[in-house]
């Protein structure tokens, strides 16, 4: 995960935001997707909606629950993975 002084990196895509942009942060349903192999293997996905001070929404979708859990973190939004 990737961050700077200002702008820290969304888990899984290529989307920044400010820290103290983020007003509001939601769980969403889990999701489950296919493999990328297309071996019928289904993944299940964690989905947060993220809003921000200027309106615009984000949401962060990831099977990988430590990185959004990190995320969160730095952030200022607690969240056992």
């Amino acid at each position: 995960m990737g961050s700077t002084n200002r702008l820290i990196r969304l888990p899984n895509a290529e989307a920044w935001v400010e820290k103290d942009s983020v007003v509001a942060v939601a769980r969403q349903a889990d999701s489950t997707v296919k493999d990328a192999n297309g071996e019928g293997v289904l993944i299940v996905m964690i989905n947060f909606s993220i809003r921000l001070t200027d309106g615009k929404a984000i949401n962060l979708s990831s099977p990988d629950r430590v990185a959004v859990q990190q995320f969160l973190d730095s952030i200022g939004v607690s969240w056992s993975a």
